[in-house]
């Protein structure tokens, strides 16, 4: 029954694709700016997400909205489990954001280029030191326009239950544009396995914690702070998926 729903769930979306990503693409041709199309590409997540809860049992609950401030834009540092948070924070957060993700995205066939479209970030995760420069210069201009970044700091998808080498570019990025950080903590792993399909009914619980000022601090400190408070917190939500002999680590 769950692969049969499973199947389901993925047919509606790339039915979706059709309904919200070709109308993006069309608008996009016709000169429509990135945050204007970023309105439609909201209404197609929540569609999603709609479908998430309806048929495979999966919602989310929220921690600590208060702590993402409105005014002015923000950088957020994100734990990484499962494609499920590329998706619900454009559906929870009235900003406009812009989302670091692997650049190979952008090829696939209409999703990809929707994407890329609306205004996310794409980069060679492989080219090492080039990789960095791409989320500064990007990040910087993205800032500048307006738009809140979403940075996932280990870089990929880290297995439920583990803890990966937290990287400093989005640190840098907050430190080089003056701009506040804000670590989030969410536990989608338990609901959505690390390869992209859906494996159990669950709520996936996002926690954002408060800001964090990076200026006048090493990049090292405050790297480990946004580690420290985003693993403590993962535990403090799912106990059970950590083991109590490995506490979140001290050292990046």
């Amino acid at each position: 029954m769950r692969i049969l729903l499973n199947l389901v769930f993925f047919a509606w979306l790339i039915c979706t694709v059709v309904i919200y990503g070709l109308p993006i693409l069309v608008l996009g041709l016709l000169g429509i700016q990135a945050d204007q199309l970023y309105v439609i590409a909201r209404a197609w997540v929540i569609q999603i997400l709609k479908a998430c809860h309806l048929l495979l049992g999966i919602s989310y609950q929220v921690h600590g909205l208060q702590n993402v401030q409105t005014t002015t834009p923000s950088i957020l540092l994100s734990k990484h489990q499962s494609p499920y948070e590329t998706l619900v924070y454009i559906a929870i957060l009235p900003q406009a954001l812009s989302i670091v993700l692997k650049k190979e995205i952008f090829k696939l066939p209409v999703f990809g280029w929707a994407l890329k479209r609306i205004g996310m970030i794409g980069i060679n995760r492989t080219m090492g030191l080039q990789a960095f420069r791409q989320i500064l210069k990007l990040g910087k201009v993205h800032l500048t326009q307006g738009r809140w970044v979403l940075i996932f700091p280990e870089g990929t998808r880290i297995p439920r239950g583990h803890i990966g080498h937290y990287k400093e570019s989005g640190v840098r990025l907050a430190q080089a544009t003056h701009t506040s950080i804000v670590p989030v903590a969410i536990t989608s792993g338990k609901c959505w396995a690390k390869n992209g399909y859906p494996n159990r009914p669950g709520i996936i619980d996002i926690s954002f914690g408060p800001p964090i000022d990076p200026q006048n601090l090493p990049t090292k400190q405050v790297n480990e702070q946004v580690k420290i408070w985003i693993e403590t917190e993962m535990q403090r939500l799912e106990p059970s998926a950590y083991l109590p002999e490995s506490p979140p680590s001290t050292r990046g």
